[in-house]
């Protein structure tokens, strides 16, 4: 049986006043493995070991594993998002129904 591929992201914006740049990072996990994951019992090294096994950098895995082995937080929330069509220069995102500690 063929597993979805589920994205694991992690978005860092930044403002330009800054000076520094916004990065996205992400890695691709089994379905079946990201609970196992977000427990911190599923070990990435086989999924890393298919990736340089593929022809991936060192450097990109490098990268992969530092961003796969930083704690993790689940959330679920609702984002309804308001922008021109084919213009992102101005986004406006709406989060409700956050979890409180």
């Amino acid at each position: 049986m063929d597993m979805s591929e589920i994205f694991v992201k992690r978005k860092t914006h930044r403002e330009d006043w800054t000076g520094e740049k916004s990065v996205k990072e992400c890695f691709q996990i089994k379905e079946n493995n990201v609970n196992k994951y977000l427990r911190g019992e599923h070990d990435m090294a086989d999924d890393f070991k298919k990736l340089r096994d593929k022809g991936k950098s060192e450097k990109e895995i490098s990268d992969l594993e530092r961003l796969a082995n930083d704690p993790v937080l689940r959330t679920f929330y609702n984002r309804t998002t308001f922008q021109l069509p084919g213009d992102a220069r101005v986004r406006i995102s709406l989060d409700t129904e956050l979890p409180t500690a």
